[in-house]
């Protein structure tokens, strides 16, 4: 997979540099598949253009290259708009456009989506019946975070447990947490729910908080010796922030950072959970499902500004998958307009390296579907639409003079070296590799890929002979 190649590339020269980041790994980042397709039609196309002297040619290359690209969306019935597709206003004379919008309601094209990404796996050496099961997990727990509006993107979360079989994979309406419980945090739960400060600095002395005094500020005494301290008059201003959150109905504290042993203390006696380094994916997590809002501010005296925004936190209890000990924190029954479902995908694998590129594609998997929220058009899957289009691109370029006629063709035999690619590793046999062929692709990754590849064969032409392929 793109993901797992480029993290372990090191790019020697500004040709392959050029090259990777100015296609594969754009697409990778974009869209999360379809980076190794895109690298090969580049490299290949730009192969080309540094093979031709003279910049009117290479010119002319790219200007056919393009031409074939405007073919291969009229092939599709699409065009390209920035992260999406729209369909073109009337269909090509004789031609029949690949492309086929769904609608959400079709669990078997997101299904068929989600394997089209999962079935490249290799390491993890995926039945079809795990693969499909993969699948339907993806889809359902997708469906389950979409929120009501789409614009606000979904919160789909994957962990990964070694040890766990991948048929046993499953998935959670809520967050599933691998941040570290201290015991005297963890002696509060499981937690019944509540009202949640975010709090995206510490809780500790290395923040100063300074702030003007409120006497109408509300206060619960929580009685804590504090004394001999060096820092034990910022102390005692955390120890005031911990009353004033208590009485402002506050039942659980997490902080990005870290909670100062004295303040844990004072959380503790008040009976209230606290959770401290919270990873920034966890942070935004938390943020997504309670509508809470991340506070920067630790003053006591402006807790009464804080209240708009905290958030609502369901239940928080412990879970024990295989030797794996994790937070499961379930939505909360009334979390306010800012709020968006989430959903957890728990995949199950051998060993490590199984468990690494599961993560990946099922995390690319959701990406795919997040796509498709935003341009629900699909193609033929399995190789077929890149030698649909290389077929069409060959019949236009009939109508082209020599120069241009020659170098689109040249993409057209590009694209059905991709499908043929794509279908030899399809028909491998060995026991164990996934048999079913992906049903469908995203068009608007396929389209985007294409695109990529090309831009990238006109970079190389305008640089000329500085650089050179290696």
């Amino acid at each position: 997979r793109a993901g797992r190649l480029f993290e372990a590339l090191s790019l020697q020269g500004p040709a392959l540099e050029l090259l990777v980041a100015g296609s594969g790994l754009a697409q990778h980042r974009a869209h999360g598949d379809g980076g190794l397709a895109c690298t090969a039609l580049a490299a290949r196309l730009a192969g080309r253009v540094l093979s031709i002297e003279g910049a009117w040619k290479r010119a002319e290359a790219v200007a056919a290259f393009r031409l074939a690209l405007e073919w291969c969306c009229e092939a599709c019935g699409l065009r390209l708009k920035g992260g999406s597709c729209a369909p073109l206003s009337a269909a090509t004379e004789g031609g029949m456009p690949l492309a086929t919008s769904f609608r959400w309601s079709q669990e078997s094209t997101l299904r068929a989506l989600a394997l089209s990404v999962l079935s490249t796996a290799s390491l993890a050496r995926l039945s079809p019946g795990e693969a499909e099961h993969l699948a339907k997990l993806v889809v359902h727990a997708f469906a389950h975070a979409i929120p009501d509006r789409a614009s606000k993107g979904t919160c789909v979360r994957v962990e990964g447990v070694i040890g766990l079989a991948t048929e046993e994979s499953h998935w959670f309406e809520g967050l599933l947490l691998d941040t570290p419980v201290c015991s005297r945090a963890r002696q509060a739960l499981p937690f019944r729910g509540g009202t949640m400060a975010l709090f995206a600095s510490s809780l500790d002395c290395s923040t100063d908080l300074r702030g003007e005094k409120n006497p109408a500020a509300r206060t619960v005494p929580v009685q804590l010796e504090y004394g001999g301290d060096l820092d034990a008059e910022q102390v005692k201003r955390l120890l005031r922030l911990v009353s004033r959150l208590k009485a402002a109905g506050v039942g659980i504290v997490c902080s990005q950072r870290v909670i100062h042993d004295k303040v844990k203390d004072a959380l503790t006696q008040a009976n209230m959970l606290f959770l401290e380094r919270l990873s920034a994916r966890h942070a935004d997590a938390f943020a997504r499902c309670t509508g809470a809002l991340l506070l920067a501010s630790i003053d006591p005296e402006a807790v009464d500004r804080m209240i708009p925004a905290f958030g609502s936190m369901g239940a928080l209890e412990e879970v024990h998958l295989s030797e794996k000990r994790l937070l499961l924190m379930h939505p909360p029954p009334h979390a306010g307009d800012r709020a968006m479902p989430v959903a957890t995908v728990v995949v199950g694998a051998s060993n490590s390296f199984a468990m690494r590129e599961l993560k990946s594609v099922t995390a690319s998997a959701v990406q795919t579907l997040s796509k498709a929220l935003e341009a629900p058009y699909t193609l033929p899957g399995g190789g077929q639409a890149e030698m649909k289009m290389a077929k069409y691109v060959a019949e236009r370029a009939r109508d082209l003079p020599v120069g241009q006629r020659k170098e689109a063709l040249f993409m057209s035999n590009c694209l059905k070296m991709l499908s043929r690619t794509v279908v030899g590793a399809r028909s491998d046999t060995e026991e164990g590799v996934v048999a079913e062929a992906p049903v469908v692709d995203l068009a608007v990754s396929k389209l985007s890929a294409l695109t990529l590849a090309v831009e990238a064969a006109a970079m190389f032409a305008s640089v000329g002979a500085s650089v050179t392929l290696e």
